[in-house]
């Protein structure tokens, strides 16, 4: 098969979860004999004396087709805008290479895209990463901070969440427009029951299947037996150890030839160029101290919640515990200030640099619970899928997939969001009753692997190309 995926951003620049799961899908889709390509969007500017609109390039293996945000108009990020200069040059990179089937992971900025893909007749299926196609503002939070329980056709948003630049009727119109693209989808994917649940509702015509992102289990296994032999000093300690994988550092993205050299993959919620990401703060007591250490991996973003996470964790009394922060700062400035200034007032916590996938489990059996107090819904959560392949039980907030996770499995516990008394209440209990933590152990699920979603993936492109064949006679 010849297969083009369709995503809003892609590594290097970001490397949240749905670039992660883009590139593993690619990535399987290679190791089974397909040819793929990905067609995506670079945020940042880059120097380019080309003039090309569509850049090719190559990262880990995989061909890539970019083009810039500035190339779109203003609404680009919120609504589904066409460049008929750019839609055309996708539609002639579709009759060059000859797809058999395009997997749109996300619609942002991709108006241009959707527009070719529907023009030349190629079949396609959606992924739901998240909840763009409904609410402009992805979280499905209004503008008051409250949760919303959908579009109703762009009225709630002109109700709620109306800005100066829009009307009404525009709202209601790119309601329209996104539930075509949904209707003209041969399939269409939430990675969890409380996606489909959200979207079955705001569009009861239209059908939803579930398939859960797999993990990479067989690294995880790896880095279990490394962390093991490293715990009993038969190994020298992590970071005199080069990451998994690890290549070269990667060469400017319009580098002589456009090709990307591979490197180790970040982990997700980082970038290759993050605003100011933290260096890593003093030395960190060694492993089996005798401190009981929480953690969080992701975006330092308001939506994670980290400034709960870190107040409620301040309010803690005890000595003996630890609060490890991994990852870096996108956006306001003030935001990274407000952080930095709370942390350095506790040297229990801790911020620390991204971490590359290739040591993403090694990190995880690092800490004793694992965090994720977002403070708006979550879709679903790769990273609490890896925290648990790695033995470690997790606290998440009361919003969203990880939320009914944890509580279908049992394998930790559900918080109120934005609730810093609760989290505190949670850490103290935890502390004082540390036996609990190999309760929710006993209680960790298997993930799903990669292959599996790949595989299921795999069979939907294949019937997918096959139904579109037969219905054109």
């Amino acid at each position: 098969m010849r297969i083009l995926f369709v995503v809003h951003q892609f590594y290097p620049e970001y490397a949240g979860g749905t670039e992660k799961v883009c590139f593993q899908l690619a990535k399987a889709a290679q190791r089974a004999g397909h040819y793929v390509r990905v067609l995506t969007c670079r945020v940042d500017s880059w120097s380019d004396d080309s003039g090309e609109l569509l850049v090719d390039s190559v990262y880990q293996g995989i061909p890539l087709s970019i083009f810039q945000r500035n190339e779109l108009p203003e609404d680009a990020d919120i609504d589904l805008p066409v460049v008929p200069q750019l839609s055309r040059l996708v539609w002639e990179l579709l009759e060059q290479e000859q797809y058999d089937i395009a997997h749109v992971l996300h619609t942002m900025r991709m108006g241009s895209a959707l527009e070719a893909i529907v023009c030349s007749g190629l079949p396609y299926i959606v992924t739901i990463t998240d909840f763009f196609a409904q609410c402009f503002r992805i979280n499905l939070v209004n503008v008051k901070k409250q949760l919303c329980n959908g579009a109703n056709g762009g009225q709630t948003c002109a109700k709620h969440c109306n800005i100066s630049s829009w009307t009404e009727s525009q709202l209601v119109e790119r309601s329209v427009t996104f539930r075509k693209v949904l209707s003209g989808a041969a399939e269409r994917i939430c990675p969890s029951v409380h996606v489909e649940n959200k979207f079955s509702a705001e569009y009861p015509e239209l059908s939803f299947r579930v398939i859960e992102h797999g993990i990479d289990l067989n690294m995880a296994i790896r880095q279990k037996e490394q962390f093991r032999k490293e715990s009993e000093g038969s190994l020298p300690a992590e970071g005199s150890l080069p990451a998994e994988g690890s290549l070269p550092a990667e060469v400017s993205l319009l580098a002589e030839g456009s090709l990307l050299a591979e490197s180790s993959l970040p982990a997700e919620g980082s970038s290759q160029k993050p605003l100011k990401a933290p260096p890593a703060e003093g030395s960190l007591p060694a492993e089996g101290s005798g401190n009981l250490v929480f953690g969080f991996v992701g975006s330092f973003v308001p939506e994670k919640g980290i400034e709960c996470l870190i107040k409620a964790f301040r309010a803690v009394p005890a000595s003996n515990v630890r609060l490890r922060l991994y990852g870096g700062f996108f956006g306001a400035d003030d935001y990274r200030e407000k952080i930095s200034e709370l942390v350095s007032a506790d040297k229990r916590i801790s911020l620390q640099p991204f971490v590359e996938t290739g040591r993403i489990f090694s990190v995880l059996m690092g800490f004793d619970v694992f965090c994720l107090p977002s403070i708006v819904p979550e879709t679903f959560s790769l990273i609490v899928r890896e925290a648990v392949a790695a033995g470690t039980p997790v606290l998440v907030s009361d919003l969203g997939a990880p939320a009914d996770y944890v509580r279908e499995h049992a394998c930790g516990e559900v918080l109120r969001a934005g609730d810093a008394t609760d989290w505190t209440r949670a850490f103290e209990q935890i502390i004082a009753k540390p036996e609990i933590l190999e309760q929710w152990k006993q209680k960790l699920p298997l993930p799903d692997r990669l292959e599996e979603e790949a595989f299921y993936y795999q069979a939907l492109y294949r019937k997918t190309i096959l139904d579109a064949k037969n219905l054109s006679g």
